[in-house]
């Protein structure tokens, strides 16, 4: 399993999700962060890999603990 990726893919579902059910749009975090809409796309995509700063800067701006951003479960992985 790639771990980075999933935890990539995982952090940004989250901040999607924590985005969309408080009705904000790509932009409005924008405004709230100072980070480029572009890039929170890529970051909710899984596809950026960014600071820890950076995600406290999302998390303090959707309202929520740094921690709900990271409530990971890895999928067991078959013996082989």
């Amino acid at each position: 399993m790639d771990y980075k990726k999933y935890i990539l893919e995982s952090t940004g579902k989250a901040i999607r999700r924590h985005r969309t059910t408080m009705r904000l749009t790509l932009l409005d975090l924008e405004e709230a962060t100072g980070i480029s809409k572009g890039d929170l796309s890529l970051i909710e995509r899984g596809k950026k890999n960014v600071e820890f700063t950076t995600i406290v800067r999302i998390a303090f701006s959707l309202g929520i603990q740094v921690s709900d951003l990271y409530r990971i479960t890895f999928p067991e992985e078959k013996a082989k």
